[in-house]
Parts: C-alpha cells; sequence; structure tokens
C-alpha cells in the first residue's frame, strides 16, 4: 500500500520516521530506497553523532541528492565538514553549531558551496576571523551568518562580510572582540536583522555604524560595553497613533 502513494503523501508518511527507521525501511528494495531518500530536502543530525562513526555521513548524503538543508552534529570535525561539502554540494544551509573541532580549514571547504545561503556557527570556539575571510567565494550568495560565542571573531570578519552583496542577516552575539570599527564595515550590506549583544560596541559605534541602514528592523544590543540599551529592542520606533477624527457627529 505505501508503495502505491503518490511522491508527496509518501514523503509525508516517512517524515514521521526516525532517521534510523528509514535506514531500515529502505533496506526493503531499491525502489524504497530510492523513494526514502530521493525526496529528502532537511536532515537534522544533531542528536545524531552516532552518524559520524564507521563512514556513515557519506553515503547518507549521498543518498539525499536533492538536499538543501543540513543540521550536524556538534562532534563535528574539519574531516566531517569536507565530507559533507564533498558529498552535498547544493547545500542552501548548513548549521555547524557547537562544532569545538572545528577549526578554519573547514570554512575553506564550505567556501566550495555556492549556492549556500545561511551559515550557522554558533559557539564553535575555534573559527576565527581568519576563517572567515575563506567565505569570500560566497559573497553573491550568503544572506544569513550566525557566529554567536565564537570568541575569536572580531573586526576582521566583519569587514569581510561587508563585502557581500546579499547579506540581511548577521549575528555576532558575545563575541567580544567586535567593536565600533567593525560594526562600521557593515554599513554597505542591506541588513534587516543585526544581533550585537555582548559585544564591545557602544552607543557611538551603533549610531555610526548601524543606524544608517535603512532596511534593518531588529538590532539586538543589549548587554554590550558602553550601550545603554534596554533587552531586545528594534532600530525604529513604532508608528503614531492616528489622530482623532473631531469633526464627526
Amino acid at each position: 500500500v505505501l508503495s502505491a502513494l503518490p511522491a508527496e503523501l509518501f514523503q509525508r508518511v516517512v517524515a514521521h520516521l526516525s532517521l534510523h527507521e528509514k535506514s531500515v525501511a529502505s533496506a526493503v528494495c531499491s525502489r524504497w530506497r530510492h523513494r526514502m531518500w530521493g525526496g529528502v530536502r532537511r536532515l537534522t543530525l544533531r542528536r545524531v553523532p552516532s552518524i559520524l562513526e564507521h563512514n556513515c555521513l557519506r553515503p547518507l548524503l549521498l543518498r539525499c541528492p536533492d538536499l538543501t538543508t543540513l543540521e550536524c552534529p556538534p562532534e563535528m570535525t574539519d574531516d566531517d565538514v569536507a565530507v559533507v561539502c564533498e558529498a552535498a554540494p547544493g547545500l542552501r544551509s548548513l548549521g555547524v553549531r557547537r562544532a569545538k573541532s572545528v577549526t578554519d580549514a573547514a570554512l575553506r571547504g564550505i567556501a566550495a558551496l555556492r549556492e549556500l545561503e545561511e551559515l550557522h556557527l554558533s559557539a564553535s570556539w575555534n573559527v576565527t576571523s581568519h576563517g572567515i575571510a575563506h567565505l569570500h567565494p560566497l559573497r553573491a550568495s550568503l544572506r544569513c551568518v550566525e557566529l554567536r560565542g565564537c570568541d575569536l571573531v572580531g573586526d576582521a570578519a566583519l569587514e569581510v562580510l561587508g563585502a557581500f552583496a546579499r547579506l540581511e542577516r548577521v549575528d555576532v552575539r558575545d563575541c567580544v572582540l567586535v567593536t565600533d570599527s567593525g560594526v562600521k564595515h557593515l554599513c554597505g550590506c542591506g541588513l534587516t536583522a543585526l544581533d550585537i549583544s555582548g559585544t564591545s560596541v557602544t552607543d557611538f559605534g551603533v549610531r555610526r555604524g548601524v543606524s544608517p541602514h535603512p532596511l534593518l528592523h531588529t538590532l539586538l544590543l543589549w548587554g554590550g560595553k558602553g550601550t545603554d540599551a534596554p533587552p531586545p529592542t528594534t532600530s525604529r520606533p513604532p508608528p503614531p497613533p492616528a489622530p482623532l477624527d473631531l469633526h464627526q457627529g
């Protein structure tokens, strides 16, 4: 019965299966294997560190030719990231959060994902500003960069990101090496959301580097050095109420 379902209904059913259950079901026959993985566009592996053992990551990704979004387990290494970049070149969103073993070398491989639009590297502590410079080939595609808690990322990284034509969202929360000078480099971007909470950006840096953004609708800057802003806030005040019409009735 399951085999006779249209592709869309089949994918809705198998979406409720765990990764292990999908692997078991795909062993039924070649047709099931193709249908089980062929339509998969998103994989969340954050709680499946075992996928990195016994070289299981590459075969899994090769089964998903339509994959566009991947959330990796925090146990990832530079070699594992290289496998991802080779086996899933069509990724548009990549999450490598809390990956303490990932270094700047991994970002050199990520730069080969020319369709990548979102990159999430929060709390990957060994990523530095030098590594962000490796992402320069993605300046025409990258829309969102999340570097929250990357202690070694500073102004030099924002200088690189300032040249990214399509950049819309930047998160450098708790990156204490980010200062007023770094934020100024983002003036040329069409940012819509910026999180500089917990950085070394001051009120002066906010006025000079953030205020000129005409498209910015979300600005988070609480907890920074020298800022008096309450948590969280926006860059634009709410519109005033409409005037009352006193001539009615």
